[in-house]
């Protein structure tokens, strides 16, 4: 504080003023700066869902899409009815079956093979 007596420093008192209002304009217009740039970000973090969510939407009705989902539903119906496990057997059957034959096959020309080779030993 300054003695009532003595003369007041206006010049003093104006330089501080100036400073005061250049700390609260550069204050101010920081913090409007800082609102703005949020502002802009909200906005493109908006803009940039709204891309996203239409890209989902349009992929999720493209042909492709619709061909991959009946397809999916077609291989559910069919495990559902059974038909794969049909399917399934059926030809896990007929390779046993064939497995089957040519090993019957090979028994049969082995055991003939050592019938043969018996006789010739006896003669």
């Amino acid at each position: 504080m300054t003695d009532p007596d003595s003369t007041p420093d206006l010049s003093s008192q104006f330089r501080e003023l100036s400073e005061n209002l250049k700390g609260l304009l550069r204050a101010t217009w920081e913090y409007e700066e800082a609102r703005k740039l949020r502002r802009d970000l909200q906005r493109g973090l908006d803009e940039l869902a709204e891309a996203v969510s239409e890209t989902v939407e349009e992929i999720q009705h493209s042909e492709a899409a619709r061909k991959v989902k009946a397809e999916a539903e077609e291989i559910k119906t069919s495990i559902e009815r059974g038909e794969i496990e049909t399917k399934a057997r059926e030809d896990i059957s007929k390779a046993l079956d064939f497995l089957n034959a040519e090993l019957d096959k090979l028994n049969r020309k082995a055991s003939q093979e050592n019938g043969e080779a018996e006789e010739k030993a006896g003669d």
